[in-house]
């Protein structure tokens, strides 16, 4: 009995076996199944869990990937509300929808989509130009939205991710209706994720993203990169052309490449203590980016802020930043650079390329750096990428310490050498300058800045045939028609004044040893107090008496201090005349004024990277006497019309009649000639130049006038009625020059004739 009782156990267990086996086929061909239902294709993902993923109805493994875009999901039949939310009944059993397919919807006109918890992953292209779809609430339960699975949909207003989803490369790209974003705990946000939505104004980058980090191979089954190099972050908000407000969260170490590239309009960027690089093209082409702060960052790279047009000021690096990529700053709008670097840094090439209006760059605290090229040429004709690559001539560059530097031949022109030399020194008429740091030059020339700068109109951010932003570029070019770097050959003229008749001003931040034969200078000066009827006014006074009174001919022009000149000889002169050897070119000082016309206070700061209101250097000249109303001084940076205006400046300016004539600077534009509609710039005051203004920036009484005089002349304190003696006489105006020796044809006013003033 126990052998026929073992046998049969023995069988109801083979039996169960084949039972197993047989059920396991029938489980594994159910996974991978393909149904329709409703219209919509599915494929059972899990038989067990009864989940399934929908797919298109369109065949896409007949196209490329660029032509299957052309083709809808469905042939464009499906319209309205998408609702996932619902079972899917098929054989008996409601199986639950967890995953969209790769251009399951693409092109459809779907207006809203309703997705099931549970909903795990939306694939690649499938809801790609669903231009009708604006609605779409994502479940908790969502982890992966693949690659463009939104890119050019209708999706408007806010959406609002799950914490734990990541988002795939250009997952959103050119949703233009967008206008928020809740991304608070997402884990990845993908290349261009949100590239190209413009309706977002302002961004918060989570540190939950792992911002600068690569794709985890876990996750490599997913559609959610390009490449395998890619970065969380990279173009995540590039071409967002209406973002004026982006916070990076403490704890993110980097702003990754491209992160906000041509974003037109930012202007504010909050940057913490724990970002330590600057990826490359991170901010390229934000035109509204003016200031930028960031504590501890020390590596900028390749073309950070390239195309930063309104980034202004003097950038200042301090010596946490170890590293400035090629390009970096090319292309703003700075006027002053200083590193204060050491040892151990590396700089690239064309930094400051295209920075038109940089005065300085002062490289002279670091020590032994790297650079790719120690042969230096400004130039791009000459082809040589190097650290100065792209400056042009004005810019004043200190070199560090610790490296031999070449030149390409002519282009040893505004370099200072570590040990505080200069092989020529060209300041050139019309261009701002400031120096840092004071140094001696072998050689100094007045030039003219003569150079062609132009700005276009330019495409920005231009991809798949979209025009996203419409900016600016500004451009200027040194090259004369023969292929000469014009402002090195190019001199300010005075050959129109060399009859004498009217005189012209001069600072320069050297000193002219020996003044050019034929030229006579004046210095201001101060006579003291009186009342008389004045040119053209019965009955007006001016309270001051002022004098330009010659000064020697061989006398010397101190530097930075500002004269009134005059040809004596007839005959033609230039800036050129003015050169000088061996020359010591002082600092500039520190003392700078707003527009406003109040000093500017810089506030001590520790940040590694930040650009600071450089203000204007104060005008400087000869020191007045104590109770002296006005001054004549001048500068080597220009005067704005608002600055100007604030200091109450006057500057030299010929009448109708050709005569020189002392014009106080007013607000804004006027027209060409009283009625017209055509408006003159408003008026400046150039660099280099002398003018007239009123000490410590005091308002003006009574009107004060100036008068010349020549060496020769004598004795003008006292006014006479009548016309003057007979035969040709040399007449002056009080306000003006010479005028001629015809006293008839003079209109009414006073004049000074052989020294004695003459009422008319």
């Amino acid at each position: 009995m126990k052998q026929i009782y073992l046998l049969k156990t023995k069988r109801r267990g083979i039996f169960l076996a084949l039972l197993l086996l047989m059920a396991l086929p029938m489980a594994a061909q159910t996974a991978g199944n393909k149904f329709k239902v409703d219209g919509l294709n599915y494929i059972v993902l899990d038989a067990a869990k009864l989940t399934l993923k929908v797919l298109p109805e369109t065949n896409y493994k007949q196209y490329t990937d660029t032509e299957g875009d052309a083709y809808s999901a469905y042939n464009g039949t499906l319209s309205g509300i998408l609702d996932l939310t619902k079972p899917v009944s098929y054989n008996g059993k409601n199986w639950k929808v967890t995953e969209i397919g790769k251009r399951a919807f693409q092109l459809e006109n779907i207006t809203e989509v309703k997705l099931p918890d549970g909903m795990t992953r939306i694939g690649y292209k499938a809801f790609y130009k669903t231009a009708s779809l604006t609605t779409i609430k994502f479940p908790s339960s969502l982890t992966v939205i693949e690659t463009s699975a939104f890119s050019a949909s209708g999706l408007t207003g806010t959406v609002t991710f799950p914490d734990n989803t990541f988002i795939g490369a250009n997952a959103f790209q050119s949703c233009v209706k967008i206008t928020s974003l809740d991304i608070t705990k997402v884990q990845y946000l993908g290349s261009g994720c949100f590239r190209n939505c413009s309706g977002l104004s302002k961004v918060t980058v989570p540190l939950s993203a792992k911002i600068g980090q690569k794709l985890a191979a876990t996750l490599s089954d997913y559609k959610l990169t390009g490449s395998a190099n890619e970065t969380s972050g990279e173009y995540a908000f590039a071409d967002c052309y209406n973002l004026t407000e982006a916070t990076i969260e403490s704890g993110i170490a980097t702003v990754p490449n491209h992160m906000f590239a041509y974003c037109g309009e930012l202007k504010t960027v909050t940057v913490p203590t724990s970002v330590k690089s600057i990826g490359g093209g991170a901010f390229r082409q934000c035109f509204s980016l003016s200031s930028i702060d960031m504590p501890e960052v020390n590596s900028i790279g390749k073309e950070a802020f390239w195309g930063c047009f309104n980034l202004k000021g003097d950038l200042v690096l301090s010596n946490k930043v170890k590293n400035l990529g090629d390009l970096a700053f090319g292309y703003t709008s700075l006027t002053g650079v200083k590193w204060e670097g050491a040892a151990g840094c590396t700089i690239g090439n064309n930094v400051f390329t295209g920075c038109h209006f940089l005065e300085y760059v002062d490289l002279q605290t670091l020590t032994n750096p790297t650079v790719a090229n120690n042969r230096l040429n400004r130039h791009t004709g000459t082809a040589i990428d190097n650290l100065a690559g792209g400056l042009l001539s004005r810019t004043i560059v200190y070199l560090p310490q610790g490296v031999t530097f070449t030149f390409k031949d002519g282009e040893d022109v505004n370099f200072v050498k570590s040990d505080g030399t200069c092989t020529k020194l060209s300041v050139q008429d019309g261009a701002d300058y400031e120096f840092p740091v004071g140094f001696t030059a072998t050689t100094a020339v007045y030039n003219k800045w003569e150079v062609f700068l132009w700005d276009d109109e330019v495409l920005i951010g231009e991809f798949n045939n979209e025009n996203t932003y419409t900016g600016v570029n500004y451009s200027c070019d040194e090259y004369d028609y023969d292929n000469n770097i014009a402002p090195l050959i190019t001199y300010r003229d005075f050959s129109g004044i060399k009859a004498g008749k009217n005189c012209f001003t001069m600072l320069l931040p050297y000193a002219i040893k020996k003044r050019p034969s034929g030229i006579r200078a004046y210095k201001l000066n101060y006579k003291g107090t009186y009342t008389t009827p004045v040119q053209g006014g019965a009955g007006a006074e001016y309270k001051e008496y002022y004098l330009f009174t010659s000064i020697p001919d061989e006398s010397e022009l101190e530097a930075n201090k500002p004269y009134l000149l005059r040809v004596v000889d007839g005959k033609e002169h230039s800036s050129k005349d003015f050169g000088a050897a061996n020359v010591e070119i002082a600092a500039s000082g520190s003392t700078k004024v707003n527009d406003d016309g109040t000093e500017v206070t810089q506030t001590p700061s520790t940040s590694a990277l930040r650009n600071v209101n450089a203000g204007t250097l104060k005008p400087q000249g000869f020191s007045p006497m104590n109770d002296q109303g006005y001054n004549f001084v001048g500068g080597t940076e220009r005067l704005n019309n608002q600055l100007a205006v604030s200091l109450h400046t006057w500057l030299l300016n010929t009448d109708w009649m050709n005569i020189d004539v002392w014009r106080q600077v007013k607000s804004g534009s006027r027209p060409v000639f009283p009625g017209s509609d055509l408006q003159q710039e408003p008026a400046t005051a150039a660099p280099f130049r002398g003018y007239i203004q009123v000490i410590n920036n005091a308002p003006g009484g009574a009107k004060r006038f100036v008068i010349l005089r020549e060496d020769e002349t004598t004795g003008i304190d006292n006014l006479q009625q009548g016309k003057p003696l007979t035969g040709a006489q040399r007449i002056y105006t009080l306000d003006g020059r010479y005028v001629g020796t015809s006293f008839d044809t003079l209109p009414s006013g006073i004049y000074v004739i052989k020294g004695k003033k003459i009422a008319k």
